[in-house]
């Protein structure tokens, strides 16, 4: 998924206004959004069950041009899910899929 125009626009302002923009690893003033949502998985224990994550964390992700280093920024913090179309937090990212009896 690639961020429209006005995507891109209103993450960077979002940014600009929570961090700092500067490389925290290198130093460098260079950093790049990258094309699209990652979503990091929470599970529950016991954690040598990896079938589904219980929650999702919808994050947009900045990397540095000298040395690679990725930052992660929730985007519900951010205040830009809607924007992006993800669910509320608490709510499913995807619906649930339906099972059928029989």
């Amino acid at each position: 998924m690639a961020f429209t125009p006005e995507q891109v626009s209103l993450i960077i302002k979002r940014l600009e206004e929570k961090t700092k923009d500067v490389c925290p690893n290198c130093a460098n003033t260079k950093m790049l959004l990258l094309p699209g949502i990652a979503l990091t998985g929470l599970y529950q224990p016991p954690i040598l069950s990896f079938s589904s994550p219980q929650n999702l964390i919808p994050s947009v992700v900045v990397m540095c041009a000298t040395c690679g280093f990725l930052e992660f920024f929730n985007t519900h913090v951010l205040g830009i899910s809607r924007e992006l179309g993800i669910a509320e937090a608490g709510q499913p990212v995807s619906p649930p899929s339906s099972k059928k009896d029989g």
